[in-house]
């Protein structure tokens, strides 16, 4: 299953609920490919937290950070990236290499 999301959309925030529920009831049985489409015409702050979780991937957190975006969707800054990739335990010297 592919699953586009924008981590500022309200409906995307819900399809990830979802997608854990799925998760869940097929154990093992189902591939899950997370394509990042960040709306940026209409979501300023979605391309960053993109890349974000792009390293939160890399550190293998992605789960855990995706979880925090979509839980505070309307607090994407850089200062709270920062503060959620601290609280899921991720290397800060590396995460802010790449989210400047």
């Amino acid at each position: 299953m592919t699953v586009f999301e924008d981590f500022e959309c309200p409906f995307c925030a819900k399809i990830g609920a979802k997608v854990k529920l799925f998760q869940a009831l097929y154990p093992g049985r189902v591939n899950f490919v997370f394509k990042h489409m960040p709306l940026t015409s209409i979501h300023p702050a979605a391309q960053l937290a993109s890349e974000a979780a792009v390293e939160a991937q890399v550190q293998g957190k992605f789960w855990e950070y995706h979880d925090i975006l979509f839980q505070n969707q309307k607090a994407l800054d850089r200062p709270n990236l920062e503060r959620y990739a601290e609280q899921v335990g991720l290397d800060m010297a590396k995460f802010k290499t790449i989210i400047g």
